[in-house]
C-alpha cells in the first residue's frame, strides 16, 4: 500500500522541474535557491560536489546547475565528468563560474556540460538558459483518478498533503545523515513552519507510521527502483546511509519478503 502512496506522490512532484544546485558561496546558493522557488522549481542545494554525487540516483534532477571552484575533492568539470561516467549521461548540466580564464568554456563542454553560464551574468540570462535546458523533460501528473488513484481514493485535505510532499521532498537530501529525521523536521520547521507535532500527526493519520518509518520505507522503495537500473547493493546501501550492506539486506527482506538479489530476479521474470 505504501509503496503506491510513494510512486503516485513522486508523480505529483515531477510537476515541478528539479534542480541539483552545487555552489559553495553561501549567498549566491542563498540567490539561487530563491530564484529556484520563484520560479516554481524544486531545488536540491549542496556546497559541495561530493556530497551532491552520492544523491544524484535518488533525486534524479531533470538539471544539475553546478560551480567550478568548489571545496572537497570534486571541482565542478570533475563533478560532470563524474556525472557522465558513473550515473547520468543525459540530464543536463549548467556549468557556471565568477573566474573563467580564456579555454574554460572549452574545457567545460569538452567534460561534456551542456551549457556554460558567466555568475556575474544577470538573473534574466539564467532564467533563460534553465528554460530552454528544461523545455523537454519529462512531465509529471495531476492528483486525479486515472493517474494517482491511491491518493485520489483517500481525498486527502490539501494542506494534509502539502504537508506530506513537503516532508517526502525533503527526505531525499537527508538519507545519509546520521540524524536524517532530526534534520529533516529541523529543515522543514525552519524554512517552511511546519511544526514536527504537525508531521507526526498527518502521517499518522493517512498512513499510520511515524516520520522515521516513513523514512526508511521510502528509502528501500528507492532500492526496489534502484535493483532493476542494476545498481548493486553495496552502492544502494551507500547511498541510503547504511552502515554497512548486510544491514540493508536485512531491512530490505523485512519489507519485501525477499533479500535485493532473488527480489529483483523474480520482478525481472514477472515483466
Amino acid at each position: 500500500m505504501i509503496d503506491q502512496f510513494y510512486t503516485e506522490i513522486d508523480k505529483i512532484i515531477k510537476n515541478k522541474a528539479t534542480i541539483m544546485l552545487v555552489e559553495d558561496d553561501y549567498w549566491k546558493r542563498s540567490e539561487l535557491e530563491e530564484f529556484c522557488l520563484s520560479e516554481n522549481l524544486l531545488c536540491y542545494s549542496f556546497s559541495n560536489a561530493d556530497d551532491a554525487l552520492t544523491q544524484l540516483v535518488l533525486i534524479k534532477p531533470d538539471l544539475i546547475i553546478t560551480d567550478w571552484k568548489l571545496p572537497g575533492k570534486l571541482d565542478g568539470l570533475s563533478f560532470i565528468q563524474q556525472i557522465r561516467k558513473q550515473y547520468a549521461r543525459d540530464i543536463p548540466v549548467l556549468f557556471m563560474t565568477a573566474c573563467a580564464e580564456p579555454d574554460t568554456h572549452y574545457k567545460a563542454l569538452k567534460a561534456k556540460a551542456t551549457a556554460f553560464i558567466n555568475k556575474m551574468d544577470n538573473i534574466e540570462i539564467l532564467d533563460e538558459q534553465i528554460k530552454s535546458l528544461l523545455l523537454f523533460r519529462p512531465k509529471g501528473c495531476k492528483l486525479d483518478k486515472q493517474n494517482t488513484p491511491f491518493l485520489y481514493e483517500r481525498a486527502l485535505p490539501k494542506s494534509d498533503l502539502e504537508v506530506i510532499k513537503e516532508f517526502h521532498i525533503c527526505s531525499k537530501q537527508y538519507f545519509r545523515e546520521a540524524q536524517n529525521i532530526k534534520k529533516i523536521l529541523s529543515k522543514l520547521e525552519a524554512t517552511l513552519i511546519i511544526k514536527e507535532v504537525k508531521i507526526r500527526s498527518v502521517l499518522k493519520k493517512h498512513l499510520g507510521v511515524s516520520p522515521q518509518q516513513y523514512v526508511i520505507s521510502y528509502g528501500l522503495y528507492l532500492a526496489s527502483k534502484m535493483l532493476l537500473d542494476n545498481i548493486s547493493s553495496q552502492e544502494i546501501s551507500y547511498y541510503l546511509g547504511y552502515k554497512d550492506v548486510s544491514n540493508f539486506v536485512h531491512a530490505f527482506k523485512k519489507k519485501y519478503g525477499l533479500p535485493p538479489k532473488e527480489y529483483k530476479m523474480s520482478e525481472l521474470l514477472s515483466v
